[in-house]
């Protein structure tokens, strides 16, 4: 009995090359499309969002533990998962969790952030989280992730930021701030402002120095001068002094000099005053004042004729 060998290879070929293909996915029910990016002939689980149908990989998914319950409630072959959440945030996730090079911009991050957040996948979210950190974006833009993720940090930089910049609130930042951190906000600006003009005001009063001139030793005994008596006609010698007319009668119908000895009559009285120096007028005070003078010779009275 002769044996067709050659059709019996041929079958054999084909039987093979059907075992080694991965099976196919069924079409899509109608009114769904497949996603061109995550549709991979490999997958084992569907993830239908608004119309969009994604085919990934059943660990991937299971990093999230939120997903955990829904894929156990599948059955085994192809589970069907239909969410009702927004596709950009799944496609932009799955760039994440697919890639090899972490090089994204803030929206795919946020989105990452947002599933990792809403379905509890720890390591996506401390990657999303730090990888947004790293950009340093405008202090305002982290607000609305701040309070959307729950990221204390971000929410306290921006109100930081805002509290302590010069330029006014825009009605966009009142409107995402809303009325009770936008009333906090004027508050904290206010106070700072306040602060601040104290701040200047000191600092002015410290660094402006004075306009008057210091004053020297003979400027000081020259208004003292001026303030004291007009001394531009008196002697500058101690006869002057003991001349009875300097002491007590009125010249010219000018008044007398003050009677008290310690009084300075003459320049050199007042500048030896200032100075602390003892003169005869400071002596003959003091022995009006019960201090001992030395004995000395009498002066002669001139006898009367």
């Amino acid at each position: 009995m002769d044996v067709d060998t050659t059709s019996i290879e041929n079958q054999n070929a084909t039987a093979k090359t059907k075992m080694e293909d991965p099976p196919k996915s069924p079409a899509p029910p109608s009114g769904i499309k497949e996603d061109m990016e995550f549709h991979f002939p490999d997958g084992n689980v569907y993830l239908r969002i608004n119309g969009n149908e994604f085919f990934v990989h059943r660990y991937k998914l299971l990093e999230f533990r939120g997903m955990e319950s829904m894929l156990e409630a599948q059955p085994e072959s192809h589970p069907v998962l239909e969410l009702n959440e927004d596709e950009n945030d799944f496609r932009n996730t799955f760039r994440v969790l697919y890639a090899s090079v972490s090089d994204f911009g803030a929206p795919v991050l946020a989105s990452a952030l947002r599933l990792a957040t809403r379905y509890d996948h720890t390591a996506l979210r401390k990657f999303a989280i730090d990888n947004l950190e790293r950009m340093q974006l405008p202090p305002m833009d982290y607000l609305p992730l701040a309070r959307e993720f729950n990221v204390v940090e971000w929410e306290k930089r921006a109100l930081d930021h805002l509290a302590i910049r010069d330029e006014p609130i825009t009605v966009a930042e009142a409107s995402l701030l809303g009325t009770e951190s936008f009333v906090a906000m004027i508050v904290r600006r206010e106070q700072r402002l306040v602060q601040a003009a104290h701040l200047k005001s000191s600092q002015e009063r410290v660094a402006t120095p004075s306009t008057e001139p210091r004053a020297t030793p003979d400027a000081i005994v020259k208004d003292a001068e001026e303030d004291v008596i007009d001394l531009s006609d008196a002697p500058d010698d101690q006869a002057s002094v003991d001349s009875p007319r300097a002491t007590s009668e009125p010249t010219n119908g000018e008044e007398p000099p003050p009677s008290d000895p310690s009084y300075p009559r003459t320049r050199r009285h007042l500048r030896q005053s200032l100075s602390g120096t003892p003169t005869s007028l400071n002596k003959q005070a003091a022995h009006q004042n019960g201090v001992a003078k030395k004995p000395g010779r009498k002066r002669k009275q001139p006898v009367s004729s």
